[in-house]
């Protein structure tokens, strides 16, 4: 980003002028996060929210953000880790059973697996090879 669109952003984020925008870059050598520091010491991020809310926005408002809603950076953390929350809990939803000659071997949650996969990939390939090859069956069903 030149230093041009550095001030620009710094006119447009933060409600000041361009000459302003231009002396803090300076001072800031021309660090953009640096120079908004700055401004906001001085109490000048007249275009920026200064305020913020702790309400718990209601389920069908949380629902309706998506990422394209977001409208700041810390905004769409907070949509993309909700998101992923709202996945991790869709998986605790599910198991994976085990099976050799219709009986049942082993039953464990999905989200289980899942980790034993990710910390130990060759060797929980290895064990479903061997269970595979030994007539095991695997099924992965939503928890009664």
């Amino acid at each position: 980003m030149d230093k041009l669109e550095m001030a620009e952003k710094l006119v447009e984020k933060c409600g000041i002028s361009y000459e302003e925008a231009g002396e803090v870059l300076r001072e800031a050598d021309f660090d953009l996060l640096e120079a908004m520091i700055i401004l906001e010491k001085r109490g000048k991020m007249g275009g920026a929210r200064s305020s913020f809310s702790t309400s718990i926005p209601k389920a069908e408002e949380r629902q309706s953000k998506t990422a394209a809603d977001a409208e700041s950076f810390g905004e769409l953390i907070r949509i993309a880790f909700r998101q992923i929350g709202d996945r991790l809990k869709d998986i605790l939803k599910y198991q994976v059973i085990i099976t050799k000659e219709e009986r049942e071997v082993l039953k464990m949650p999905l989200i289980v697996g899942l980790l034993i996969i990710c910390f130990s990939a060759g060797l929980a390939f290895a064990a479903m090879l061997i269970s595979v090859a030994a007539g095991c069956s695997y099924t992965v069903k939503k928890a009664e």
